[in-house]
């Protein structure tokens, strides 16, 4: 993304959330009509092993995927980061890393994950019977039609370094 780019959708995200009874309801500067394909594959990087937790937690921006919207920087969470955030906790509990299993989130989680599956309607069919497939031969799976995740994580992230620089100023931190 270039700077001038750059600069219009940090812009763009001040001018639309400036009144606090108002907000946008997609994140702003990402274009809705930009799809990518993403073949569906097995990974050895997001397994249930306890050294691949490092690859889960690396899919989250500083911010952990929140964004500070209008004159006011009034925080809002980007809902993709919402669905990771609860994929990871039931990994954790899966592999034992939360030992304080706090069962009301994951309840939230579980119940929010089924909520995104029906909202997204993914009309990809997929080959064969899945629940028959040996996911170690058969690794790849159907292409998907998915929204631009890297245009998601740039926008984000050009937030998030604005909104540190404006509480730096506001804080009158230098270093």
């Amino acid at each position: 993304m270039s700077e001038v780019m750059r600069s219009q959708n940090i812009e763009a995200l001040h001018l639309i959330a400036a009144n606090v009874d108002d907000f946008p309801s997609m994140l702003p500067g990402v274009p809705l009509h930009e799809n990518v394909k993403m073949v569906v594959e097995e990974s050895i990087h997001y397994s249930l092993e306890a050294d691949a937790r490092a690859a889960w937690y690396a899919a989250f921006p500083d911010g952990v995927g929140s964004v500070r919207l209008g004159s006011h920087h009034r925080t809002f969470f980007v809902s993709m980061y919402h669905e990771l955030h609860c994929l990871q906790q039931f990994r954790d509990t899966l592999v034992d890393l939360n030992p304080h299993v706090a069962w009301g989130h994951l309840h939230h989680c579980l119940n929010y994950l089924r909520e995104r599956a029906l909202c997204q309607a993914d009309l990809t069919l997929e080959p064969g019977d899945f629940t028959q497939r040996n996911f170690a031969q058969e690794r790849v799976g159907a292409t998907h039609l998915c929204r631009d995740w890297n245009a998601v994580i740039s926008t984000v992230n050009a937030n998030w370094n604005d909104w540190v620089s404006v509480w730096k100023e506001f804080h009158n931190v230098t270093h």
